[in-house]
């Protein structure tokens, strides 16, 4: 019977380097190895040892532009081999070695003109004004070379020339005849080969114009040169201020002048057309400017029909004291819209104020307000007793009373008052109440007296 191999297999974890405890072996390298423990009488331990060396070095070739930036953060400017050393995850060294190539970025000045617009050496854009330009290109090795552009492009704005002049002016190259004012736009050829554009303002002050002229009967031209009578189109030719003709056409009117005389009657007042004010008869001549502008003459002969009525006041009746075409006899107060009576005369059957409105030579005018008191006796016949009324109050009423034959028999003195009732004599007849007062004229009533 042959003795069996005791077989271990593990696996081992270094950073550097592994010595087997057995036989005192010592590997560098990851890999598989072998280690034998010999036991006399027994059987032989193997040991299958997988060892990991931990700790790493790479090789590593970079190309960069103007510097390189290393895993580990260092910067490197020049070409050359460099060492990296960084700890793996389980805390051995590593080590990366940077073969670097390092490649230098350009700097260029270049300095270019044309005449309307220039493209950058990248194609990426354009620019169409003089001026310093930064631009970025690719050199063979893949580095950017940095261009810094100096652009000279002539101004394409126009160059702006102000010109005055009587007549036809020509643009400075010939092409163009200028007649009228305002812009116009002429080409040069420049030094640097390119097209100039020259801006012209150009004022022509030579003028021309055509205008109506209002005048009265008669004027002279513009220029003074000529004499017109008569309406209708001239022409006429004067020097302008600038010292160039100045062509007019001249539509003239000419405008007669008035002389008007104005007979006219007023009433109250007269106000002529300059805002005099006249009361009576009068005669005047103002003058006056038209809306043509020219004066007109009014020769005024004025007849005024103002006049003032006033009211009569009769014994029992009123009366105008004006002989007139037309009165209205009104009642002042609330009914004075009212006409009352259309007669010189006026009767009022109540007490109360009344005013006349008076009209005489197509004038009219209104009196002031006159109170006329009535009396008012009932019953009337009477068996013995009446009541007197006036409607409004009398002051220091006073009546006699006379009997058929003439006689006073009775004075009543009643004082101020309005109503009131009077006893007459007991003997039946036809009496007469003769009625005075401070405010009021004398009145005359007739009572008859019947007796049972």
């Amino acid at each position: 019977i042959l003795p069996e191999w005791n077989i271990i297999d593990t696996s081992i974890n270094v950073c550097y380097e592994y010595t087997s405890p057995i036989s005192g072996k010592t590997w560098k390298q990851s890999g598989f190895y072998t280690d034998t423990i010999h036991r006399p009488g027994a059987c032989d331990s193997v040991f299958r040892i997988t060892l990991n060396v931990l700790d790493q070095t790479r090789t590593l070739k970079r190309k960069a532009c103007d510097s390189f930036i290393t895993s580990s953060g260092k910067v490197y400017y020049s070409s050359g081999t460099y060492v990296d050393k960084y700890q793996n995850q389980l805390g051995c060294d590593s080590f990366i070695v940077w073969d670097l190539t390092i490649n230098k970025s350009s700097l260029a000045r270049i300095a270019v003109f044309d005449c309307y617009q220039y493209t950058m050496p990248s194609k990426k854009y354009t620019v169409y004004e003089s001026g310093v330009y930064v631009d970025t290109i690719k050199t063979k090795r893949g580095c950017d070379s940095i261009l810094t552009v100096v652009v000279t492009i002539p101004p394409r704005r126009p160059d702006t020339t102000h010109i005055k002049g009587c007549g036809a002016y020509y643009v400075p190259s010939g092409k163009l005849q200028m007649t009228k004012s305002g812009f116009y736009y002429d080409t040069l050829r420049t030094h640097y080969g390119c097209d100039s554009l020259a801006l012209i303002d150009f004022e022509q002050q030579q003028t021309s114009s055509l205008f109506t002229l209002k005048a009265c009967l008669e004027t002279f031209s513009p220029s003074g040169k000529y004499f017109y009578t008569q309406s209708g189109r001239y022409y006429d030719t004067m020097l302008n201020k600038a010292g160039c003709d100045s062509f007019m056409t001249i539509d003239l009117v000419l405008f007669d002048t008035f002389i008007t005389n104005v007979e006219t009657a007023f009433c109250d007042s007269f106000i002529s057309p300059l805002g005099r004010v006249y009361k009576s008869n009068a005669e005047f001549t103002e003058i006056l400017e038209s809306q043509s502008g020219c004066d007109s003459t009014l020769h005024f002969n004025l007849t005024s029909n103002g006049f003032s009525a006033s009211i009569l006041e009769q014994t029992g009746y009123l009366e105008s004291d004006v002989l007139a075409d037309e009165y209205q006899w009104l009642e002042c107060g609330s009914n004075k819209g009212k006409v009352l009576a259309t007669d010189a005369k006026f009767v009022p059957d109540f007490s109360s104020s009344f005013k006349l409105a008076v009209k005489k030579n197509n004038c009219w005018d209104t009196t002031e307000c006159l109170p006329f008191y009535t009396a008012g006796v009932y019953p009337n016949p009477t068996t013995g007793q009446i009541l007197l009324s006036f409607g409004a109050e009398v002051e220091n009423c006073q009546v006699i009373i006379i009997d058929p034959l003439g006689r006073e028999i009775n004075f009543l003195q009643l004082g101020n008052m309005e109503h009131q009732w009077i006893d007459l004599p007991q003997q039946s007849g036809m009496y007469v109440l003769h009625i005075t007062g401070n405010n009021i004229e004398p009145l005359l009533e007739k009572v008859l007296v019947v007796r049972k």
